[in-house]
């Protein structure tokens, strides 16, 4: 059963690209700083885990992102190097996984501080613009700033 698929328009051309989903539920897209790749969710409740990969200039899906647990809210960091996703494990547990993209290497990952209570509810992060840094919500309301090419604990700061 297919429950989306992605779509994307050149505004130039005019032209349609489909992206038919593989496992059939999209929920989260990002697009690396040059708009020559865009990431996607590419999984099911059957099967969870990957991030497709779509290469804008070729129109071809690449070798996907591969995880064992549910995978969420994503994005590239502004220097294209580092890429970032949340995962969601079956007993509630969230994560942040942080890549050097090129390698497809994971280089860091934050555990989450509060569980979740549904597996496509994770963090919403951004990185900063210098791509060292990645700030982040909990589902608790707190937000947290960590550097993790530095290696830093997270620091988390309440709203007032």
């Amino acid at each position: 059963m297919t429950f989306g698929a992605v779509k994307v328009w050149d505004l130039f051309s005019r032209q349609v690209a489909d992206l038919a989903p593989e496992g059939g539920l999209q929920a989260f897209l990002a697009f690396s700083p040059d708009a020559h790749l865009l990431a996607f969710t590419d999984q099911s409740l059957d099967r969870h885990g990957t991030i497709g990969l779509w290469d804008t200039r070729t129109q071809q899906r690449l070798a996907p992102v591969v995880n064992t647990n549910y995978v969420g809210m994503m994005g590239f960091s502004p220097d294209g190097r580092w890429f970032a996703f949340g995962i969601a494990s079956l007993d509630g547990r969230k994560r942040l996984l942080v890549q050097e993209f090129g390698a497809r290497k994971q280089v860091s990952e934050l555990p989450g501080q509060t569980p979740i209570a549904e597996s496509h509810k994770g963090y919403a992060f951004v990185f900063t613009p210098d791509s060292q840094q990645i700030i982040a919500s909990e589902t608790d309301g707190r937000i947290m700033r960590w550097n993790f090419v530095a290696g830093s604990k997270a620091e988390y700061f309440h709203a007032h």
